[in-house]
């Protein structure tokens, strides 16, 4: 079947189904058509991967192809004649690999994809290289690793699985009518800073709403067992100063307390709180304890907004949020992956943001 596409005029792209795509592939392509007859997935630094394999329609692609059947064809020969069990030296890889060596200029007809956009089972999810380097994949194929069900696990335990098959689009459509109805819903991260909490509170409590509906979620982390006397004490008057409805009472919306059952850190209080699920009018605005705001900031977001985000001429349906810093988390960091973004933009552009958590671009710093 690939070889009548190729005779037909068409290049083509193969992927094993134990990859996952974040972007399309096409644009990370060679053009260099005249020159270049194979391109895919670096393996071992040297060799083609089957994960994916762009093979071009030009006289030296055709060739290359029909050269791949032919060493298929005898390997299915000599496993019916032995009966022997294939095994990886018999594969469609095994065969690319092969024929690229004894026919292809490995410097001008083959182009290798970057080992960073393009990685192996074990460069992403073993390594963690693409992530240590901050890049964001754009395949990332699920080999290294043995049996279906364990490459089931291994996708669930990054995220990387549906809950169903039905398609996704993480694009925000324009809606004229979401501003009618949009409301805040502010998030705070506390742990051991009461009196930087109780600074954030007063300025939140001296802000002007114009009578508008604001709820406010106070996430706690929990103290380490190892935590010293002091920041017990801190936390202990965090969560005596808000449990006691005389101290502090929130009058423009719904007021929430979380409280984390263990410790969990800065990162996972704020992966946490972003995920909680909310409806299309409402945005979210997550604030750490040690800020304070303008009792002008309110008035400031909903013009940001209405600009950005309800406005058709400046609207951009990947923009999910503004925000006063870079974005540093990258695909696949946890709170026990200690990774930041660096040199993203010598590898992709400046307006990726992560698909893990963020979905989105960031404006602004």
């Amino acid at each position: 079947f690939l070889m009548s596409v190729l005779k037909f005029g068409y290049h083509f792209v193969t992927a094993d189904l134990d990859t996952v795509w974040f972007d399309n592939p096409l644009k990370y392509l060679s053009t260099n058509i005249a020159q270049v007859v194979l391109q895919g997935q670096t393996h071992r630094h040297s060799q083609l991967s089957g994960g994916f394999i762009c093979v071009h329609s030009t006289s030296g692609g055709k060739q290359f192809w029909q050269r791949v059947i032919h060493c298929h064809n005898k390997n299915m020969g000599y496993l019916l004649k032995t009966r022997m069990k294939a095994t990886s030296k018999y594969t469609e890889q095994e065969c690319i690999n092969q024929v690229a060596n004894e026919t292809l200029n490995r410097r001008t007809q083959i182009h290798y994809l970057n080992e960073d956009l393009f990685p192996d089972g074990r460069r992403f999810f073993v390594q963690k290289l693409p992530q240590l380097n901050g890049v964001i994949p754009v395949v990332v194929h699920n080999n290294w690793i043995i049996g279906l069900d364990e490459k089931w696990k291994q996708f669930q335990s990054w995220n990387l699985l549906c809950d169903d098959a039905t398609p996704t689009n993480d694009e925000v459509k324009f809606h004229k009518n979401l501003f009618k109805n949009f409301r805040l819903r502010i998030k705070i991260l506390t742990y051991n800073r009461f009196q930087s909490l109780k600074r954030l509170l007063i300025s939140l409590l001296t802000t002007y709403y114009f009578n508008d509906h604001v709820d406010l979620d106070i996430w706690i982390d929990h103290p380490s067992q190892d935590a010293t006397a002091g920041t017990r004490k801190e936390w202990s008057l965090i969560v005596q100063y808000l449990s006691n409805k005389s101290q502090f009472h929130w009058p423009h919306g719904s007021l929430l307390i979380y409280q984390q059952k263990s410790h969990i850190e800065l990162f996972e209080q704020w992966t946490q709180s972003a995920r909680t699920k909310t409806d299309e009018y409402e945005i979210l605005l997550v604030l750490e304890d040690d800020m304070t705001v303008s009792r002008y900031f309110y008035e400031y977001i909903k013009k940001a907004l209405q600009y950005y985000y309800y406005n058709r001429t400046n609207y951009d349906p990947l923009m999910y949020g503004f925000s006063l810093q870079n974005q540093d988390t990258i695909l696949g960091q946890t709170g026990g992956t200690k990774t930041r973004s660096r040199d993203i933009q010598t590898i992709l552009r400046d307006d990726y943001g992560s698909p893990l958590f963020y979905k989105y671009q960031l404006l602004g710093k």
